[in-house]
């Protein structure tokens, strides 16, 4: 890492002619530029500073010290999640995205388990249940197990197109 400093001359009659006033800032064009890069890809602080060359230090100091910066940068950070939602929003013509779109946001009415609420008393066994309604219970079973399956298949073939 190389340090610069600036040298400013001393008025004559002093004892040292030179006087060492620090090395300049880091605080460049080109290192914001970085961090806002970092900050759009969801970066980590620690890839960050790598990124940008600083320490975590710096970097903190430099959030506090510079609250338009620090304000950006959450800007930016934000930027995936809105790229996300318009590619979401523009593929609702596919009938899996769209299916799957009102799963997530309207799970009250699309819900991804299937529930089943059951009234009336359960037989205990002593009473004969008759074999029209057998033959519907195997049915509903059946059809579940169908739509179950069907879901899933569904759902692999969408998580692939993903």
């Amino acid at each position: 890492m190389e340090v610069k400093s600036i040298i400013m001359p001393r008025p004559k009659g002093h004892r040292y002619q030179y006087k060492y006033l620090g090395r300049t800032s880091k605080f460049t064009e080109e290192v914001v530029r970085k961090l806002e890069e970092c900050a759009a890809v969801q970066a980590s602080v620690s890839e960050t500073c790598f990124y940008a060359g600083i320490s975590r230090d710096t970097y903190y100091r430099w959030m506090e010290e510079n609250r338009d910066l620090s304000d950006r940068l959450d800007d930016l950070r934000q930027k995936p999640f809105l790229k996300a939602r318009q590619t979401i929003i523009s593929r609702l013509d596919d009938v899996n995205v769209a299916f799957r779109f009102l799963e997530k946001m309207k799970p009250e009415e699309f819900p991804d388990i299937l529930k089943i609420q059951l009234s009336g008393q359960i037989n205990d066994g002593r009473t004969h249940t008759p074999q029209e309604d057998l033959d519907t219970i195997a049915k509903f079973h059946q059809e579940l197990k169908d739509n179950i399956t069907r879901r899933i298949i569904n759902k692999a073939k969408q998580e692939e197109k993903i």
